[in-house]
């Protein structure tokens, strides 16, 4: 899937082709089942590093997002378990 601004709406084109405006709950939900420490702050990054992208394929967001959690690991080794666990739900 990739996330294409269509006005003051984003969208999120799937793999498969549909489309659905940009839920940041659907990621932030994701990223609380991963058993990320701080999953608020990972959203913020992600959000921060697509804003102004006219598209962004899903996963970029999701290569953002274990980046960001990867990066984390040295303050806190949970977050090695939060992006090995969003890597094995996205599958």
């Amino acid at each position: 899937m990739k996330v294409v601004k269509e006005g003051a709406m984003t969208m999120v084109i799937k793999r498969g082709g549909l489309r659905e405006g940009f839920n940041p709950d659907k990621l932030l939900n994701s990223l609380r089942l991963a058993g990320a420490p701080d999953p608020e702050y990972v959203l913020q990054e992600v959000i921060a590093q697509v804003k102004g992208k006219g598209e962004v394929y899903s996963s970029e967001i999701s290569d953002i997002a274990q980046l960001v959690m990867l990066n984390l690991v040295s303050e806190d080794f949970r977050w090695h378990d939060a992006a090995r666990n969003y890597l094995l739900f996205s599958v």
